[in-house]
Parts: C-alpha cells; sequence; structure tokens
C-alpha cells in the first residue's frame, strides 16, 4: 500500500475495493465473483463434476441438481475428503488464469477454513487479498459482498 493509500482513507477504501475477485468454496461449487469498486460485474460457477472426473464451468444462476438418496451425499462427502487437495489443487491454476484474464489483481477467498486453506495452498500468495473463513455458498451475492468489503463500502 502507497504512502498515499496509507493517509488518504478514500485512497485507502478503493484500493481494498477496486478490481478484485471474491472465490467462494462449497465443496464441489466454487463461484467466483468479478467486482469493481465493491460492484459485481460477473459471476463464474465451477462445479465439480463425478462424470469427467473434472471441474466444469457453468452459468452462476445454475444451481446443483439435490444428490437425490443420502447415501448419495455420504458417499459425495466421503469422496471429498479423500479427494479434497487434489480436487482443489486442479482448480487452482483455472481461478488464476481467470483472475489474469479479467485483470483482477488479486481475490478474497471464502469458505470454512479447511477448504479456503487447501485451496489457497495452490494459490500465489500475491493472489491472495484475504480470506473470509465462514461458510457463506448459500448466501446471495450481496450479503457474501457485504461480509467481505462491510456493508459501509456498498
Amino acid at each position: 500500500m502507497g504512502t498515499y493509500a496509507r493517509a488518504n482513507p478514500t485512497a485507502r477504501t478503493l484500493q481494498t475495493v477496486s478490481e478484485t475477485g471474491v472465490i467462494v468454496t462449497q465443496k464441489r461449487d466454487v463461484l467466483l465473483i468479478d467486482t469493481a469498486l465493491g460492484e459485481v460485474r460477473d459471476e463464474l460457477k465451477f462445479h465439480w463434476s463425478f462424470e469427467t472426473d473434472d471441474w466444469v464451468q457453468r452459468d452462476a444462476g445454475h444451481t446443483s441438481a439435490p444428490g437425490g438418496a443420502d447415501t448419495a451425499a455420504d458417499e459425495f462427502d466421503r469422496r471429498f475428503e479423500e479427494n479434497m487437495q487434489r480436487w482443489y489443487k486442479k482448480l487452482a491454476p483455472i481461478l488464476t488464469k481467470e483472475l489474469k484474464s479479467r485483470n483482477l489483481e488479486d481475490a478474497y477467498f471464502v469458505g470454512s477454513k479447511e477448504m479456503t486453506d487447501e485451496l489457497t495452498q495452490h494459490i500465489d500468495d500475491s493472489k491472495i487479498r484475504g480470506k473470509v473463513q465462514k461458510n457463506l455458498g448459500s448466501k446471495p451475492t450481496h450479503e457474501i459482498l457485504n461480509t467481505v468489503y462491510g456493508e459501509s463500502l456498498r
């Protein structure tokens, strides 16, 4: 942060909410929110597909199909715990490429401590603006941004 930003609260606020990504993790769904000055420019959702054993890009408005039976949910939870590191390691370069292509300098990572810590292990430190270790994946985008930036900035 430059001297000007330290001395000028407005400059500090603009630096905090400039063009920044917000990456929200929730097990097999990861949402990239492209923001500028605290407002949403675009949303990109990634969903882990068991069929292809890879991350699939989806429209942000698309919701995952329900898992069906509890046994399917239990099986997913078991597989997720076994494979989280490999899956997030595979996703990290995709997210980094998206940040770069959108001219986003860095991102906030939002989700449970376990998931944000695992994902950020595979992301260059210069791309990590901060972490919000709360499970907000089921919240509307505006609530996620209010938590990340604080309601006073929006």
